[in-house]
């Protein structure tokens, strides 16, 4: 089998996870979300999303809405694969996936188990112009009902809460850690490094064996 730096075709190889999870035996579908990579359909950063978010509001939905009908259908795919435990579904995300590994979580009751990678800062907390919305997290009104952490409560799976110390969009994991220890029924736990926006190999590893624990 070629190993995960032949399958590595692009990009940055710390976010080649897909790959290295297949090594260890996994059926993995990486998923390009809408205005990401060979759907990114502008040559400027943040114009695609900014587009697809914007369009959908002023038609009275949301960007957000879009993204997780797409994750549910991959998982339509992958579970209609013969060698595919469907009750052994696993989600994992540096960043911007690792915002959505929290919504996917909630929205699809399939994933057992979900890694969220440098991507707990709360909404409220990016009102803040250092960190700033992303535009798949613009949703009116969301803020009258609840954050990113409620989204977590929701949750079937597992989830692991992990970040960096030196990371704008880690900011609220310890946070988030303890308000679903101490109000929500989910099971969660949590990895900080002392380091940058990264997803390094001892992080990677850690996720991996979360996923491990909880899917094999």
């Amino acid at each position: 089998m070629p190993s995960s730096a032949q399958w590595r075709l692009a990009g940055n190889p710390e976010q080649a996870y897909a790959a290295e999870l297949a090594e260890r035996g996994y059926a993995t579908f990486a998923v390009d979300a809408l205005a990401f990579e060979d759907r990114n359909w502008h040559d400027e950063s943040f114009l695609a999303e900014t587009y697809e978010a914007t369009a959908r509001i002023s038609q009275g939905t949301t960007f957000m809405a879009k993204l997780l009908s797409d994750i549910s259908i991959a998982l339509d795919v992958l579970c209609g694969i013969d060698e595919v435990d469907s009750n052994r579904i696993g989600f994992i995300g540096h960043s911007y996936g690792g915002k959505m590994a929290f919504w996917a979580a909630a929205h699809d009751e399939r994933i057992k188990a979900a890694v969220s990678h440098c991507g707990s800062t709360s909404l409220k907390r990016s009102l803040e112009k250092d960190a700033g919305i992303l535009p798949e997290l613009t949703i009116p009104n969301f803020l009258e009902y609840g954050d990113v952490v409620d989204v977590a409560k929701l949750s079937n799976a597992s989830l692991l809460i992990s970040g960096t110390t030196r990371d704008v969009w880690s900011e609220d994991a310890q946070e988030m850690h303890d308000e679903l220890q101490s109000n929500s029924s989910v099971d969660s736990e949590l990895a900080i490094y002392d380091d940058v926006h990264r997803f390094n190999g001892e992080m990677r590893e850690n996720a991996y064996k979360f996923l491990d624990k909880g899917l094999l």
